[in-house]
């Protein structure tokens, strides 16, 4: 399942380099934010870690698109951007069914985690924000934070950039 959605978001990176309008630049973002925190949700089975990111992802798109529509002019798509589209999906449709599949003996290790008791389950989903295998995550997302704080403060403070107001 991991493996299903790091091919998705790795085609949604390569989309990411072709794509020309801005609308399409933050669908884009927007979907690989919420493939990322689901990715995270699978990995660490905790709900807080990939909550907390996919709304700073989400709320920090908003900010970016806001600033970057006041700049951009409406531009439709092209045809061309359709077919390299169709054909980048092609090849990773390709790419993703001649993957070998893991042997049965994997499928009855996942089926036996899955069919433990929610009390055997209970210390593997209490995880703590700040334990030491997920330091080096909430450090990156502290800085990621104050960052995001930093640059919108002066995107927004200035007097003559496109998020200025508009009663002076």
């Amino acid at each position: 399942m991991v493996k299903m959605f790091s091919l998705m978001s790795s085609f949604l990176s390569i989309l990411f380099v072709f794509s020309s309008t801005p609308l399409v630049m933050a669908v884009l973002i927007v979907t690989q934010a919420l493939l990322v925190s689901f990715i995270t949700f699978t990995m660490l089975l905790t709900s807080w870690f990939s909550f907390i990111l996919l709304m700073v992802f989400v709320s920090a798109m908003m900010v970016i698109f806001v600033y970057v529509s006041s700049l951009a002019s409406n531009d439709f798509f092209s045809s061309n951007s359709y077919t390299n589209l169709s054909v980048m999906a092609l090849i990773f449709t390709v790419i993703y069914m001649f993957t070998p599949v893991p042997g049965p003996s994997f499928f009855s290790a996942t089926y036996s985690q899955l069919a433990m008791s929610d009390a055997d389950m209970a210390p593997l989903a209490a995880y703590k924000i700040y334990a030491p295998y997920v330091l080096i995550i909430t450090a990156f997302l502290i800085v990621y934070l104050l960052t995001a704080l930093i640059v919108v403060a002066k995107n927004s403070s200035s007097s003559a950039g496109a998020l200025r107001s508009l009663n002076q």
